[in-house]
């Protein structure tokens, strides 16, 4: 039998009902909401359309008549039946909704873009591995009259979400990004290990850098060099194939975005209202053993306010299942 603590109980009870007496999606840090595909106000029920075989092709993404990224929309009304309003398109170019978040008059879905472009796969021995688009999609709505929503800011982001968080009217996104260049194959001998290594040092570092399109086309950096951290030890022979970054967006004001970047793998993240988490393995296998050494990453938030405090390594790894569940804080630490 299971007995949760008097605290747990009642943590529980805050995150998933209000004043109002209806419930919502129920959160592992109490004032910290996490995505979920419904959201309640305890009028309006925010449905995601779900498409578990998310991965097609750009062929065949093109052929559906059907957006993959709708939100649909019902009403319960005074005596308890429901009225179906107008689904709202979220995004023409994603191909499946991973989160929606709900904060006052705001909806916030959060998509992927993971359609395959055959062209790729056919072209290289590594094009199943690079085929897919690194995108997402974060589209805020003005839900203020749901049967009249609109867009009121939607952005394209590369990068693939691994969590996402919400603290009051600010949305955390953690996001990794893997950089591809062009004609650098993998080499099979020392020549062709010579020429990788010049065409990656010719390359402007701002092409290696995920980037964002808003809703008028208009594209920049996502991250600069210099919101970049790098392992303190490292040296020109380290490196990680990822770049992660934390991205603070306030609903209220969707055009004022912060983030950090750390050049490193994550696997999970734990959030409370005053931090964030990022946490990984690293297995190194040898003839003799396998060691494992499992690594924290602490930022503190404040609004769109996000900043680097320390990192730690332990030895062990985490579990790969629930890697939102691993990590918890005690309120002195």
């Amino acid at each position: 039998m299971l007995v949760l603590a008097t605290d747990t109980v009642q943590q529980l009870s805050n995150s998933s009902s209000t004043d109002n007496n209806f419930s919502s999606t129920i959160t592992q840090e109490a004032n910290v909401d996490e995505g979920d595909i419904v959201k309640y106000d305890g009028e309006f029920i925010y449905i995601a359309a779900k498409y578990y075989n998310n991965q097609v092709s750009d062929n065949d993404f093109a052929a559906s008549t059907t957006p993959r990224t709708s939100v649909r929309v019902m009403q319960r009304g005074n005596d308890g039946d429901i009225i179906e309003r107008p689904n709202i398109t979220v995004n023409e170019n994603a191909s499946n909704i991973d989160n929606l978040y709900l904060g006052g008059d705001t909806l916030a879905v959060i998509s992927n873009i993971s359609h395959y472009n055959y062209d790729v796969i056919n072209a290289t021995p590594y094009g199943n591995v690079l085929a897919s688009y690194q995108k997402f999609n974060l589209s805020v709505v003005d839900v203020q009259d749901p049967g009249n929503a609109s867009i009121r800011q939607s952005y394209n982001i590369d990068g693939y979400v691994i969590d996402s968080r919400r603290v009051g009217d600010t949305l955390y996104i953690v996001s990794r990004f893997t950089p591809v260049i062009a004609k650098v194959n993998y080499p099979h001998n020392e020549s062709e290990r010579i020429a990788n290594y010049h065409k990656i040092q010719e390359q402007n570092i701002d092409d290696l850098l995920p980037k964002y399109t808003d809703a008028n086309g208009e594209e920049q950096n996502l991250v600069n060099v210099e919101d970049c951290y790098l392992p303190q030890n490292a040296t020109r022979k380290d490196d990680h194939g990822d770049l992660v970054t934390l991205t603070a967006i306030d609903m209220s004001n969707t055009n004022d975005i912060n983030l950090v970047c750390v050049n490193t793998e994550i696997i999970g993240i734990y959030a409370t209202p005053a931090s964030v988490y990022l946490h990984a393995t690293d297995h190194q296998y040898n003839a003799d053993e396998t060691k494992h050494t499992s690594m924290i990453h602490k930022f503190s938030i404040d609004g769109q306010t996000v900043e680097y405090v320390a990192s730690g390594a332990l030895n062990g790894k985490f579990g790969w299942q629930s890697p939102n569940c691993v990590l918890a804080n005690r309120e002195s630490i």
